[in-house]
């Protein structure tokens, strides 16, 4: 993997550069160029006399983008978020969430006070669509009975447009489910790792036998009744080589793709971490393949040229409502004794209503890349929007270096792509 350096110019201007190739980049004007020798004699040359800037403002025919945070946004959830159960099927070597050490599932009256919540903040606000979500700490199949009871009642009370959508391991569902699941119009992930030897190893069911016939049939089933689904694979160093296999099960099964690299949290600390070299080579060249196949293929890493400050919802936005009511904004923390619990545990909820600690989310709108003293000049810092929180802060605060290396190895290899379709 390609180390790139970088040098400030002036105000939201880089020169960043490989072993061959030399590109201005200001990423809040969305601009890229590539400059060559002369032009680095020029650039040099205005450095010395002090006529950078306006050098460079001759490029800039695009205002910067405005950045904005959260700070001091009070919590008034919008999107609803329902981890319906700790319990589960399968016993993933890696699981965040240890899923299946406890059983504990929602009750009704829980998931219907979160719902009503949502509804008063979306009517307060104008808003028109209703999202809900089912995800977080357990396989939430292994609740279908309170899932349906849950999008019976959204669909009684919410008149407007709804979106519902749920992460699954793919193994409960049967023909029974599939055609529910077709009728309510859901979207779906389904956690496939790869072929059967590296998926059973990786995903076992809780009695230890393997489970990759069970999730190719649960996404056979919504093939057939054309769902909207796609696969997502954690990537450890047992199927970092497999990305071709899992491409051809993404095409037989007709849909999306998209390939995590694994992180050492929950279940999977102990793992053996992920070759984040061997990571970025794969997918580089999966990522040719899946244009071949005609595959949409995803990564966090690779995203667009779309400046943000703000990684995700776990930021005291996300309303992820856990088995026992409590209110978490980051869906890696799912119970209460996880070790960033005291972090993004905001609240609960029961029947009486929301309870939230004000304090504790404004904490959490500081979770933005504008203050991040590690990324304050890095020019990756608007896409990479400073990694994951929970990583993070389970780092003491920073991002891993390799995490920083991937981020920019990715982002270069977008900016050369763009430099070559102008």
């Amino acid at each position: 993997m390609k180390i790139i350096s970088q040098e400030i110019l002036c105000d939201d201007f880089f020169l960043i550069s490989d072993d061959q190739r030399n590109l201005i980049f200001s990423p809040l004007r969305r601009i890229v160029f590539e400059v060559f020798d002369l032009g680095i004699k020029e650039i040099r040359k205005c450095q010395k006399d002090g006529t950078i800037e306006s050098l460079l403002m001759e490029r800039a025919v695009q205002e910067k983008k405005a950045m904005v945070n959260r700070v001091e946004r009070p919590f008034k959830p919008m999107r609803l978020v329902l981890s319906l159960t700790s319990d589960c099927n399968l016993r993933c070597i890696y699981c965040y969430a240890e899923a299946g050490k406890l059983h504990k599932t929602m009750s009704w009256e829980t998931a219907k006070s979160a719902i009503d919540e949502t509804m008063r903040n979306l009517l307060e606000e104008r808003k028109e669509k209703f999202q809900l979500t089912f995800h977080g700490g357990g396989e939430p199949f292994v609740a279908f009975k309170l899932m349906k009871k849950a999008v019976e009642y959204v669909n009684s009370k919410w008149k407007g447009k709804k979106d519902f959508s749920v992460v699954t391991n793919g193994t409960l569902i049967t023909s029974e489910i599939a055609d529910w699941l077709a009728e309510k119009d859901f979207r779906l992930t389904v956690s496939i790792d790869g072929p059967a030897e590296i998926q059973n190893r990786q995903r076992p069911k809780a009695n230890g036998e393997g489970s990759y016939e069970d999730a190719i049939s649960g996404a056979m089933l919504l093939k057939e009744r054309g769902l909207k689904f796609g696969i997502r694979s954690t990537i450890t160093n047992a199927n970092v080589y497999h990305m071709e296999d899992l491409l051809k099960i993404a095409k037989d099964l007709d849909c999306s793709l998209k390939l995590e690299p694994f992180t050492p949290v929950g279940r999977g600390v102990d793992e053996e971490i992920l070759s984040q070299d061997a990571y970025f080579k794969q997918f580089m060249l999966a990522s040719k393949l899946a244009k071949e196949m005609g595959v949409p293929l995803k990564s966090t890493y690779s995203s667009g040229l779309d400046p943000k400050c703000i990684f995700c919802a776990g930021d005291g936005e996300m309303f992820c409502v856990l088995p026992d009511g409590k209110v978490s904004t980051c869906s890696r923390v799912t119970k209460g004794d996880d070790f960033l619990a005291s972090t993004f545990i905001v609240g609960e909820i029961n029947a009486d209503g929301l309870n939230i600690n004000p304090e504790r989310v404004e904490e959490l709108r500081h979770l933005n890349v504008m203050f991040y003293d590690q990324c304050r000049d890095c020019f990756a810092k608007w896409y990479c929007m400073g990694g994951c929180h929970n990583t993070r802060l389970l780092n003491d605060g920073v991002m891993p270096e390799n995490h920083c290396v991937l981020e920019k190895a990715f982002l270069w290899t977008n900016l050369i792509k763009a430099v070559g379709s102008n």
